[in-house]
């Protein structure tokens, strides 16, 4: 095999090589796809619910997300007025203090809704469920946790 030829084959190889890179670099990332709201599917299975059970959670479900997305709507609007008054130039730390102590509450009131859904849950459950139910709702909060959206590597440096 004579030198050109085998150049040849490397230049060819390398761009083969680097098509495939920069396919898979800018492909979109594929995560996990959440199931909707309205099919608890996963805590059905897990948890073994009978057809009454599965009535009462979708009754719970739907008063939960109900809640949910009204104290969400909420956030938005405090989010809004906070943006609103930090262009406005607001520098007075009552009206500050006050915005973020509405968020605050806010916040607290959507992790008590969390909070007393799945008390509710936990307590139609039977005994034999109740045991598998920690390791369903670790699962449950795992699939909440959002992507590790940092890049690899050590952190930038910092003077």
């Amino acid at each position: 095999m004579n030198r050109v030829t085998l150049l040849t084959i490397l230049v060819v190889l390398l761009f083969i090589i680097n098509s495939i890179t920069l396919y898979f670099q800018f492909q979109k990332p594929k995560g996990r796809r959440q199931p909707p709201p309205d099919n608890p599917g996963m805590i059905f299975k897990k948890l073994n619910l009978d057809a009454q059970q599965e009535q009462q959670f979708k009754e719970m479900r739907k008063t939960h997300f109900q809640r949910r997305d009204s104290l969400k709507a909420e956030d938005m609007r405090l989010r809004k007025s906070m943006t609103e008054m930090i262009a406005a130039g607001v520098t007075d730390e009552q009206q500050i203090d006050s915005i973020t102590n509405l968020l605050a509450a806010n916040r607290k009131q959507f992790e008590t809704n969390f909070y007393h859904h799945f008390q509710q849950l936990y307590s139609i459950l039977r005994p034999e469920q109740k045991k598998d139910f920690g390791a369903v709702l670790d699962e449950l909060l795992k699939r909440q946790k959002p992507p590790d959206r940092r890049p690899p590597g050590p952190p930038p440096h910092q003077p």
